[in-house]
């Protein structure tokens, strides 16, 4: 019988649909009630007039320098991660000095270098004098690499 699961091509096709299909997509979902988990927190803090605890909110850690303007190379894609009402968020933008103001996604720090936003994991990219030359956003089989332009 063991023989059988280990070399049956059918079942072996069907076992990488299941972690394809089922497994795989675990990450959005978690980072999904994640944010929401986050969100209802904060709002319910903010109604019963409590402090709000960074450690489980993630939003007030601080990535000063992590500010500023991101473009993905291939298609021009810009955004920019600035400090909107005490949290910081990030924003679309279309093209350099736009001014329009877009919904801004909150940012979710875990470490100095990765963050979760809009349903993406995030590392940032350092170079030698310690300083942020872009970001990595993947989830799954999606990565995308923004370098930062301002």
């Amino acid at each position: 019988m063991i023989a059988y699961f280990l070399s049956d091509p059918v079942h072996l096709n069907e076992m990488a649909y299941y972690q394809i299909q089922n497994l795989d997509n675990h990450n959005l979902l978690i980072l999904v009630f994640r944010e929401s988990a986050i969100e209802i927190y904060d709002d319910l803090s903010e109604s019963l007039e409590l402090p709000i605890d960074s450690v489980l909110t993630r939003k007030n850690i601080h990535i000063d320098h992590c500010q500023g303007t991101y473009m993905r190379e291939k298609d021009s894609q810009m955004f920019e991660i600035i400090k909107h009402d005490g949290i910081y968020v990030m924003r679309r933008k279309n093209k350099e000095g736009d001014t329009t103001l877009y919904n801004g996604h909150p940012i979710f720090s875990e470490t100095r270098t990765q963050f979760t936003v809009s349903k993406k994991f995030c590392t940032f990219i350092y170079n030698d004098a310690d300083s942020v030359t872009g970001l990595v956003a993947s989830l799954g089989r999606y990565r995308a690499e923004f370098k930062k332009v301002k």
